[in-house]
């Protein structure tokens, strides 16, 4: 088995799957891809088994995307449960 990137494929936010550019937001230890606006949503990286609070992020500015809304709503109905 070989673990290979897709031909065409786009960098993706790990919080609300929308296409992410270069100079997107990075966590500093698991190198996971974040919107600016997502990472400002959450308190830990989103990514399972890392534990970094978001706050030591690099953050540029981006609006919430339509997705990543209707996924906050949905963490915060969760929370409230």
């Amino acid at each position: 088995m070989r673990v290979a990137p897709r031909e065409g494929s786009e960098a993706r936010c790990a919080y609300c799957h929308d296409g992410v550019g270069p100079a997107a937001p990075r966590c500093p230890s698991c190198d996971t891809l974040l919107h600016s606006a997502c990472l400002a949503q959450l308190s830990t990286c989103p990514t399972y088994g890392c534990s970094v609070r978001t706050q030591a992020c690099t953050r540029s500015d981006r609006p919430l995307t339509p997705l990543a809304r209707v996924a906050l709503a949905a963490l915060r109905t969760i929370a409230e449960l």
